[in-house]
Order: structure tokens, then C-alpha cells, then sequence
């Protein structure tokens, strides 16, 4: 296994265990079973372990729903597949997902705060394609609604089996959630998000990051 690697597994074990902020380096080593001098030679700081970690997880989860959204032929299929990958995604990777939770309810690292928002940016991104893929026209005064919709259903179902230890059938849960989808897209009538405002939303994060850090 590469040291990095290592580090990152183990780190992940004691997060889970004790949290971002009440893990240290060398707590991290000793677990390891190397010297800080093989830490800093993978990470500049715990900052940059914990930096990794979250973009390690959160690309492969947007990975994944990005790829089912684009290479999903059926439309009546795709927003099944999209749920059911979506939690799939998050139960085998139940570890981390709680942790990443826990974290953004109490952490001040606006370094943090701003990563996990970029790849919310992404997600939306994804999420706005498949409501125009699937309903087009018909919902465009209400869609950012939806897709805020769509964000919570993921969100608080997925604490029900991350936090609450509700017995998971990912077949019924992606289901019901279609149902329940399908009738917000094709009854919702009265929009209160507007692409203006959710412009205005992205543009206020966009302004406190450099250019260095969009570019990256």
C-alpha cells in the first residue's frame, strides 16, 4: 500500500472515531506507524490531508451521478437509477459521508466550508441537466425549486440510514422518491426560486475565492 494512501485510510478511521479537529498529527502517525517526517512528505498539514479526503469522496460521488445522468438512454428509467445511485454511493461510503456531515454543521475553515460548496456547485450542475432533460419547458418557472427539492430528498434521507440506522432498501427508497419527484415537477405551480436569485447565490461564492483556486 503507498504511504499515502495509508495516511488517508487510517486518518479516515480516527475522524470518524474523534472528528476533524480533536485528531492530531501525531495521533495520526503513531496509528500509522510512521514518523512525522513520512507524514510531510504526503501532506504539507493536516489541512491538506482533510482537503484530499473530501475531494477523493466528493469526486467519486459526483462522479458517479454524473456518469448515470449522461450515459442513461431510458428517461423513464433515469431518475430510479439517479436516487438509487446516489445512496448507493453514500451507504458504501457511510464512513466518510457521516463525518463530512458532522463537520460542516460545526467547522469555521472557510478553506473547507468553500470546497464542499464547489462540488455542491457541481451537483446542482448535474441536477439541473436531468430536470431539463426530463421535463424541459413544461416546469422552467419552478425547476430551481425542484432542484432544491431533489438536494434535500438526497440530504435527509440519506441521514435516515447514516445516522438513524433505518433499515436501507435502496429499491424503495429510490422509488418512492421517483413517485414524490414526479409529482412536485408535474404539480408545482407557484416558483420562489429564480434563476436571477440562484445567479446571485453563486456569484456571492465566487467572489470570496481567488482566481488561482476556480482555475484549480
Amino acid at each position: 500500500m503507498l504511504k499515502k494512501q495509508l495516511i488517508m485510510e487510517k486518518a479516515l478511521e480516527l475522524f470518524a472515531r474523534q472528528g476533524f479537529e480533536a485528531t492530531s498529527i501525531k495521533q495520526i502517525t503513531d496509528y500509522c506507524g510512521i514518523s512525522k517526517g513520512a507524514f510531510y512528505l504526503s501532506f504539507k498539514s493536516k489541512d491538506e490531508l482533510i482537503l484530499t479526503l473530501i475531494d477523493h469522496f466528493m469526486i467519486q460521488i459526483t462522479s458517479d451521478i454524473d456518469y448515470i445522468v449522461k450515459n442513461t438512454k431510458d428517461d423513464e428509467k433515469l431518475l430510479y437509477e439517479f436516487y438509487y445511485t446516489t445512496f448507493h454511493t453514500f451507504y458504501q461510503r457511510s464512513d466518510f459521508a457521516k463525518i463530512l456531515i458532522k463537520e460542516q454543521l460545526q467547522t469555521l475553515n472557510q478553506e473547507l466550508i468553500e470546497k464542499i460548496h464547489s462540488y455542491d456547485l457541481l451537483l446542482e450542475k448535474v441536477i439541473l441537466s436531468m430536470i431539463d432533460r426530463l421535463y424541459g419547458e413544461e416546469i422552467k418557472q419552478t425547476k430551481y425549486d425542484l432542484m432544491y427539492c431533489i438536494k434535500s430528498f438526497m440530504s435527509i434521507y440519506s441521514n435516515l440510514f447514516l445516522f438513524h440506522n433505518v433499515p436501507l432498501d435502496l429499491n424503495q427508497m429510490s422509488q418512492s422518491l421517483v413517485e414524490k419527484t414526479t409529482i412536485l415537477a408535474k404539480h408545482t405551480t407557484i416558483p420562489f426560486l429564480s434563476e436571477e436569485l440562484v445567479q446571485i447565490t453563486k456569484q456571492q461564492f465566487q467572489e470570496k475565492i481567488s482566481k488561482e483556486q476556480l482555475v484549480e
